[in-house]
């Protein structure tokens, strides 16, 4: 079932975490590199966030980056939930990505945003897309609930980490990265309907980072408090 790939890892897989791990850092070890890429887990799919668990534990290593999953990021609130979760505190900044609203907020914006994707617009007959709206929102609802949950428990830990931003602009590169996008064609075809759409949700996803709509690619990267 496609709701299996947003649900968390399971037992088995947990239990294979500390083996992988191994293996990567030893395989890593033998390798020189100035950046190593290492996806955040926005959208919850269950291959990202296993392969963000492998890293837990190397925050502090300067040379990993992480970055944010298209194209759940440019869903409202999908980053300040997964961030949460991983124990960051919304800075005072315009970033409106990362601005603070309530669960109902957060929801409704996500809502509305997934209702106009490809996959939902061309859902047919038109029965079947009027039934399926609700009922996925109903889910976009529970999923936030249950992050939310999560990010309440992070909130009462002692881990000291700081996360930190780093915008970096892609001006002219939105075509190739667009092209990029294509290439994972059934899940473009999915979400967006052309190429200008696309487009359009990277240009509507800058802004609300930066109040421009222009080309960036934001990562992460984990600063120890001192």
């Amino acid at each position: 079932m496609l709701g299996n790939i947003f649900k968390p890892p399971v037992q088995d897989d947990v239990a294979s975490i500390k083996d992988l791990r191994e293996e990567v850092l030893g395989f890593l070890d033998r390798l020189d590199y100035e950046y190593l890429y290492v996806p955040l887990g926005i959208g919850w799919h269950v291959d990202h966030i296993l392969t963000y668990s492998i890293f837990e534990g190397q925050q502090a290593d300067s040379r990993i980056r992480y970055y944010e999953d298209a194209p759940y990021c440019l869903l409202p609130a999908t980053t300040r939930y997964r961030l949460n979760e991983l124990g960051m505190r919304h800075p005072g900044s315009s970033d409106l990505s990362l601005a603070h609203a309530g669960q109902f907020e957060s929801w409704w914006a996500l809502s509305n945003t997934y209702r106009k994707t490809a996959l939902m617009t061309k859902l047919s007959p038109w029965a079947l897309r009027v039934s399926a709206i609700p009922a996925v929102s109903f889910y976009l609802y529970r999923l936030l609930s249950y992050h939310k949950h999560l990010g309440s428990l992070h909130a009462k830990s002692s881990q000291a980490v700081r996360w930190e931003p780093e915008c970096v602009p892609i001006d002219d590169a939105v075509d190739r990265k667009i092209d990029a996008m294509e290439c994972y064609e059934s899940q473009f075809k999915a979400f967006f309907h052309d190429r200008i759409d696309c487009r359009n949700l990277l240009e509507s996803y800058a802004e609300r980072i930066t109040g421009c709509r222009s080309g960036i690619e934001r990562l992460w990267r984990v600063v120890p408090n001192v």
